[in-house]
C-alpha cells in the first residue's frame, strides 16, 4: 500500500493552527522477526516508556515485519514541500497527537514537534514501541495508551418483559408518529 504520511504532514505544516491530529494506519503492524518481537513491545496495558535507541524510517524492513513507522523523513520531506507553498513554523505546533497502527521511535518527536506546544500523545491501538521516548524538554507531555478492561460479569436484577404488552409498533406518516399500538394489539387484528 502507498503511504500518505508525506501529504498528511505537508497539510499539518501548512496549517499552523492545527491543534489535534489523529492518524491511523489501514493495516496494523506485525513483527515477524523473533529478535524484534523480543525487543519491541505493543504499546498497551503494562507498557512503560523507555530509551531503546533504535531509530527507523519509512516502512518496516521485510525481515522485521510489516507496517509503517511514524516517519521522521516523511515529516521532513513534507516540510520542504510545504515551504515551497508558503511559510511554515520551525516545528509542528500540534498539541494532541493520536496514533493507531504505527511503529514509533523517538526521532519524530525530538526533531519535528514543538516541546512547548505538544501536550498529549495518545496511542489508541496496535502501536509498537521501537525506541519511543521523549526528551526532558517534553516532560509535561501526557502519554496515554490502551489499558485492559476488566469485563467481569456484574449481577443485575431480572427484568420482566412481556413482548405482547411492552413492545410497541409505531406508525409514521410524513416522518411523524400517527399511531402507537402494542404488539399484542397488532396480533389481535391479524386474527
Amino acid at each position: 500500500m502507498q503511504s500518505y504520511q508525506m501529504y498528511i504532514w505537508q497539510a499539518a505544516w501548512l496549517n499552523a493552527n492545527l491543534d489535534k491530529l489523529e492518524l491511523g494506519m489501514t493495516l496494523e503492524p506485525e513483527l515477524l522477526s523473533p529478535k524484534y518481537t523480543a525487543q519491541w513491545k505493543l504499546i498497551q496495558d503494562s507498557w512503560k516508556m523507555g530509551d531503546h535507541g533504535y531509530r527507523g524510517n519509512g516502512i518496516l524492513h521485510p525481515d522485521i515485519g510489516c507496517g509503517e513507522y511514524l516517519d521522521k523523513h516523511s515529516i521532513e520531506k513534507a516540510k520542504i514541500r510545504a515551504l515551497a507553498m508558503g511559510r511554515t513554523p520551525k516545528r509542528l505546533g500540534i498539541k494532541t497527537l493520536v496514533l493507531t497502527g504505527f511503529v514509533v521511535d523517538a526521532d519524530p518527536f525530538l526533531h519535528w514537534f514543538d516541546p512547548h506546544k505538544l501536550r498529549s500523545i495518545h496511542f489508541k491501538g496496535h502501536c509498537i514501541d521501537a525506541g519511543f521516548w521523549l526528551a526532558h524538554s517534553m516532560r509535561q507531555v501526557t502519554v496515554r495508551h490502551p489499558k485492559a478492561i476488566d469485563l467481569e460479569a456484574v449481577p443485575t436484577g431480572i427484568l420482566s418483559l412481556n413482548l405482547w404488552k411492552d413492545l410497541k409498533v409505531v406508525g409514521l406518516k410524513g416522518g411523524k408518529k400517527v399511531e402507537e399500538v402494542t404488539l399484542g394489539e397488532v396480533e389481535k387484528c391479524r386474527s
